[in-house]
């Protein structure tokens, strides 16, 4: 598994890769909420749970041919009702959708994703980060340019991430 598996790929070696990349890069303690469900018997909630400096976030990982769209919104948002029901004592600091959408293409040659996907998602407070500007704030993070403190506040910010290099 490598993390170019973030832009190529749309199955577990997706989820496999965001969950790297939230680990080894930005330290992060990782609960892969699936797997534990699974051998539970109880129905599948998000992807991931990530905690960076105590903060909670919710991660729901999406790869495939297709765009955001109502029905990936509508899964996170049923998701985090499911897991304040289940878990009512514990906060979460943001709701994250990864987004390796139209994977088969390259980063530069994929299509936007539409305007008022992008506001659904604002207006259910889901931040949506696609894999290539992960790829992006990964880097800013190594290189010192992006602090944990900023990290937060991009994935905290509902809508679609977007990051100006320095």
């Amino acid at each position: 598994m490598s993390f170019i598996d973030l832009l190529t790929q749309s199955d577990e070696r997706l989820v496999v890769a965001a969950q790297r990349a939230f680990k080894e890069i930005f330290g992060a303690q990782i609960t892969d909420l699936d797997l534990k469900r699974d051998l539970q018997n109880k129905p599948r909630l998000f992807d991931l749970i990530a905690v960076i400096n105590s903060k909670r976030i919710a991660i729901e990982v999406k790869g495939g041919s297709r765009s955001l769209n109502k029905v990936m919104l509508n899964k996170v948002q049923d998701n985090l009702k499911t897991f304040r029901d289940e878990f009512p004592a514990r906060e979460i600091y943001a709701t994250l959708l990864i987004l390796n959408d139209q994977y088969s293409k390259a980063p530069d040659k994929r299509e936007l994703i539409a305007p008022q996907m992008i506001k659904d998602a604002e207006q259910r407070k889901i931040t949506v980060l696609s894999t290539p500007i992960l790829m992006e704030i990964m880097a800013m993070y190594l290189s010192g340019d992006l602090l944990k403190t900023d990290l937060l506040a991009i994935l905290s910010k509902p809508g679609l991430v977007q990051v100006s290099l320095k």
